[in-house]
């Protein structure tokens, strides 16, 4: 299995709880010796002409998900693509590089790019610069590249993005951001990779 199936981890971590919750008392993360720093900001990551995740200068995110019903009449596609956008909170992105959710850490982001996830033997093995992420697998090593003007470039493994779903990021302007901006993106791509739900008339709406 290719190490992007495994990049979920740290973002499921902090998502959803992953272990138990901590006490929001719980002692400090690792000294910034062992983690990245993070330059946060108001970053913008788009599949197509859609936001899909959003990271504030707080740290705090919003992760977007389509939700609604879906109506396929006779001798048509439809697509869960044509529902609406909601929105709801992510975890939190610590300018120390800890992850947190709840008030508790989850995950810490290393100085070379490679997450680690708290309290687990989990590691997503990647390597990030200002300009690109390096992510090995088993079936060759994905490299997501960003542009100063926010174009994204993968290559190295097949991704089978759509044309219409290219992602892209606004707001990371300066090299410490883009540098944030592609481990949020290395993290996402590997949330989409979640097979789709099974064709159906209708999709009801998400409770």
């Amino acid at each position: 299995m290719h190490a992007m199936r495994s990049l979920t981890f740290a973002l499921a971590l902090a998502a959803c709880g992953g272990s138990s919750k901590q006490p929001e008392t719980a002692a400090p993360p690792a000294a910034p010796t062992t983690t990245a720093g993070l330059e946060l900001g108001e970053i913008t990551l788009f599949t197509g002409a859609d936001p899909m995740f959003k990271l504030h200068a707080t740290g705090a995110t919003e992760m977007a998900y389509r939700s609604g019903t879906l109506a396929v009449k006779p001798g048509e596609t439809a697509s869960s693509n044509s529902l609406p956008v909601q929105w709801k909170s992510g975890p939190t992105f610590k300018a120390d590089g800890t992850i947190e959710e709840n008030g508790a850490v989850k995950a810490k982001i290393n100085a070379d790019g490679s997450i680690t996830g708290v309290g687990t033997p989990d590691k997503v093995e990647m390597t990030v610069t200002a300009d690109k992420a390096t992510i090995p697998g088993d079936k060759g090593t994905l490299e997501i590249a960003l542009a100063a003007d926010g174009k994204i470039t993968i290559s190295g493994v097949p991704t089978n993005i759509p044309p219409d779903q290219q992602p892209r990021v606004a707001g990371a302007d300066t090299p410490g951001k883009r540098r944030t901006a592609l481990i949020i993106i290395a993290l996402v791509l590997g949330e989409t990779k979640a097979p789709p739900p099974p064709a159906a008339s209708s999709i009801p709406a998400a409770k």
